[in-house]
């Protein structure tokens, strides 16, 4: 019978081959112990599709090896697996982490990289890396890139994220934030191809700030996760890298939309990763804005693919730019669905009712490049105490406020369901037909509402110019 959760020989683990193996720490190398847990996932086992590619990583001959804080560039080798992170450690320098190369990281324990540091590693189909519990037991914390940054490759990275002190929908596995000085600091937190995180107590990966995935991550499959298995400021909307996103308790990326930092403020896209995106966290209803807190800046355009699907917390709103007035617009729309590939903004409450969220709304001044086409709000109009600045004056609740003139009736092809009211004309000026190819469903108040003249005058105009 073969071994599993005992401690043997180094000769004794060599001769039964196992990876990864269960031995007393050498004389030279005092460590714990390692444990083995039958389900890890061990190097070069499934690839990221779940078809299984043989392993070729011969068996460690010279580990266990223990590790404390990095301060010098370190290869932490295949066949000194495996590496025993015993409690947080710091990385200061860069640590390279060989194909077929397993580190086992204590319960509750956090590996830190800064600013100076980096953890990298390439391994292959069939000689993945693997990061997993020392303990599958005793979950370990969270890798943070603070100011630092992580490669990884063919990599399986697993049954961490216990989120200790921290609330657990903040908490994540792998954690990255700019950090440190600006000037130093890795701006791609995460580079990660080909990589499986599985099984974290709380969130897959958390971005902070304006850190955030690079250009060439590209297959990341998270799954297995206590809640949702990406959050990200929606300022780095466009890193998230195509992958997997299924299997987790919540299958949706987060958008925790609190505060300025999660607004678009250089041009991002929302990329359809398969998983519907969720606006807001229950004690913090969320935003999701486009534009600048300042009126100096370039236009930020956000721009949403067919077939994306956004779920708003309870009291959460999406707005499209702040300022109103006559200076430029910094904040732009292009929300182009298909017939096929309708875009929706929808709540995410079970079950949905209608004013769950607030809606849609534009500043005081619609750039000319916003377009929405092919999209479908639902159970928004959610009362505010704000007023409509519409002939309807006492509405407050609409699916889509406009709060200046717009250049043109830019929402066409368009759906309002289970939607308090439809779109409120919250300028003053000439009306502009929001009806034609737009379609209203369960939509009791005013499908579009009149706005006052240029003299704020609602004389002759009444409330709804649809009812």
């Amino acid at each position: 019978m073969k071994p599993s959760m005992l401690s043997l020989s180094l000769s004794t683990c060599v001769a039964l081959g196992v990876l990864p193996v269960a031995c007393v720490t050498s004389s030279n190398n005092p460590g714990p112990t390692v444990q083995v847990d039958a389900g890890d996932a061990g190097p070069g086992t499934p690839d990221d599709s779940g078809v299984v590619v043989p392993s070729t990583c011969p068996a460690p001959t010279k580990g266990p090896t223990t590790h404390r804080s990095i301060t010098a560039d370190e290869t932490w080798t295949a066949d000194a697996s495996p590496h025993i992170v015993p409690f947080d450690i710091g990385i200061s320098a860069k640590v390279t982490l060989e194909p077929c190369a397993e580190v086992r990281i204590a319960g509750g324990a956090t590996i830190t990289i800064d600013a100076k540091g980096s953890l990298v590693g390439d391994g292959t189909a069939s000689n993945r890396i693997l990061i997993a519990a020392q303990d599958p037991a005793k979950p370990w914390a969270v890798i943070r890139a603070i100011g630092g940054s992580m490669h990884l490759a063919y990599a399986t990275i697993q049954d961490g994220g216990d989120p200790l002190n921290t609330r657990p929908v903040l908490a994540g596995m792998l954690y990255g934030q700019l950090g440190g000085d600006p000037a130093t600091a890795a701006k791609n937190a995460f580079s990660l191809q080909h990589v499986t995180l599985k099984g974290s107590k709380s969130n897959g990966v958390v971005i902070s700030d304006t850190a955030s995935f690079s250009d060439d991550s590209t297959d990341l499959v998270v799954t297995g996760s206590a809640l949702y298995p990406i959050s990200l400021p929606p300022r780095v909307l466009s890193s998230l890298p195509a992958g997997t996103y299924t299997g987790n308790a919540q299958d949706e990326i987060l958008l925790p939309g609190a505060g300025v930092t999660g607004d678009v403020i250089t041009d991002q896209t929302m990329h359809d990763r398969g998983v519907p995106y969720h606006v807001g966290i229950p004690s913090a209803a969320g935003q999701l804005r486009v534009g600048a807190s300042s009126t100096t800046v370039p236009l930020a355009t956000l721009t949403i693919e067919p077939g994306v699907i956004v779920r708003f917390q309870k009291g959460a709103y999406f707005e499209v730019e702040h300022f109103s007035g006559k200076n430029p617009a910094t904040g732009a729309l292009i929300a182009k669905g298909t017939a096929d590939k309708p875009i929706l903004l929808t709540s995410a409450e079970t079950p949905p009712t209608p004013g769950d969220w607030i809606g849609l709304s534009f500043g005081g001044v619609t750039d000319p490049s916003t377009v929405v086409d092919h999209m479908e709000i639902q159970y928004a109009g959610l009362q505010t105490s704000g007023g409509s600045l519409s002939c309807a004056s006492g509405l407050a609740a609409a699916a889509v406020s406009i709060f200046g003139q717009p250049p043109s009736a830019f929402i066409t092809n368009s759906k309002f369901t289970h939607c308090v009211a439809g779109i409120n004309s919250g300028w003053n000026g000439t009306q502009i037909d929001f009806t034609a190819t737009n379609t209203f469903s369960d939509v009791p108040g005013c499908k579009l509402t009149n706005p006052p003249d240029v003299n704020n005058s609602c004389t002759g105009r009444p409330p709804c110019a649809v009812p």
